[in-house]
């Protein structure tokens, strides 16, 4: 078969044609010709005769045009969060003051805990204060013999042995010295332990931790009333809607860094609708770090953000509480396409083919085809501009 084959419109049979013109002589020959009602049952048969047989085509016009196909996905919050992480040791926790979505203004109460008398610890450093000044004073009478053997070996020295005078001079100034420097040590290290001391005193002292930021509360940590906690147990997470993005799934790579969005969200006949961009994709990234998700920030941000809550308040104005948000993207443009409605194409063995209806003659031509949309697709070859195809 060939590529383009014509194909007549379908002409009155011959026996029709026949059949008409028999009747017509019946009538005449039955009713005379010179009656009013013959002559008008012939001309009824003779105008359908000479009325030409029309068949009536679905058809559309293949153009040059814009081919736009876009992409809609479901997003979801991508919060930057802060951590809120304790600073003390050995403390045990009272009560967390947030929940997930509660909204905090800096300096807001997070957590208290309380602090312990450590009796060990207090028992230790009382030991070690005796200890040390026991220390010094034992060492007086030690210091005080020796300088008065010095000071005595001095006095029977003649004052012309000025060298041996300077040597025990010096040695006892050395004595000295180190006597010193030993009461220095212990008042030094007697002052450490009192502080210490002192702190550890302050039984059942709350401690509390605050907000670091005004923001939203993400991430909580359930922690059971009397847990032991250490420095850097993470409390809460903070973040503030203006750093919040977006994720949506992307593994089909149309998404790309740049691209102008339109987000919806909200009940299904009340949606919002928002604009933003696309920051983040796997076309801006190294192959080891692309994912399969793209982020999207917006250009605003939804008036249910604005207003925030107390801590203690409601959570509906938060961030998570945005209902079915959505994503959609114009992932795809092609100027001066010929385009031709999906409909109009018919298959055989393999191949897509349309009709071509010119004057009244059907032609029947294969094409070749290039992306399409759900209901419009890109003829690459063997259409032209302007075409009329019919439309099966």
């Amino acid at each position: 078969m060939s590529r383009n084959n014509r194909m007549p419109l379908p002409a009155r049979s011959a026996g029709r044609r026949a059949l008409l013109a028999c009747l017509l002589a019946a009538l005449l020959a039955l009713g005379g010709c010179g009656t009013e009602q013959a002559q008008e049952q012939a001309k009824l048969v003779e105008g359908a005769l000479l009325q030409p047989e029309s068949i009536n085509y679905d058809t559309v016009t293949a153009q040059v045009q814009s081919l736009t196909q876009s992409q809609t996905v479901d997003a979801s919050l991508y919060p930057k969060e802060h951590a809120i992480r304790l600073e003390a040791n050995n403390v045990r926790f009272v009560k967390l003051h947030v929940y997930t979505g509660s909204y905090v203004q800096e300096g807001d109460l997070i957590a208290t805990f309380s602090k312990e008398t450590d009796n060990i610890r207090l028992e230790e450093i009382r030991l070690e204060i005796r200890r040390l000044e026991q220390a010094l004073e034992d060492s007086l009478p030690d210091y005080h013999k020796a300088v008065e053997e010095l000071e005595e070996q001095l006095d029977e020295l003649p004052f012309y042995m000025r060298e041996e005078i300077a040597i025990l001079e010096n040695r006892l100034r050395l004595q000295e010295l180190a006597q010193e420097q030993l009461a220095l040590s212990t008042a030094y290290q007697i002052d450490q332990l009192t502080r210490e001391q002192e702190e550890l005193l302050q039984a059942e002292e709350a401690l509390e931790v605050y907000a670091p930021m005004s923001g939203y509360i993400g991430e909580t940590i359930y922690l059971k009333e009397g847990t032991l906690c250490y420095e850097g147990q993470l409390l809460a997470t903070v973040y503030r809607p203006e750093d919040c993005l977006f994720s949506v799934n992307n593994s089909m790579g149309k998404l790309r860094a740049g691209m102008v969005v339109e987000f919806e969200y909200g009940k299904k006949n009340e949606r919002k609708t928002l604009t933003g961009r696309i920051v983040s994709a796997a076309n801006c990234l190294p192959s080891s770090l692309a994912t399969d998700h793209a982020y999207v920030r917006l250009d605003a941000l939804p008036e249910e953000w604005t207003n925030g809550a107390t801590a203690e308040g409601a959570t509906d104005t938060s961030p998570t509480s945005l209902l079915n948000p959505k994503i959609t993207a114009q992932v795809l443009r092609l100027e001066n396409a010929l385009l031709l409605p999906r409909r109009a194409l018919q298959s055989s063995e393999g191949k897509y083919y349309v009709s071509i209806l010119e004057g009244e003659s059907v032609h029947k031509r294969f094409v070749q085809l290039g992306l399409s949309t759900t209901d419009m697709v890109w003829v690459l070859d063997g259409l032209d501009d302007g075409q009329t195809v019919i439309v099966e």
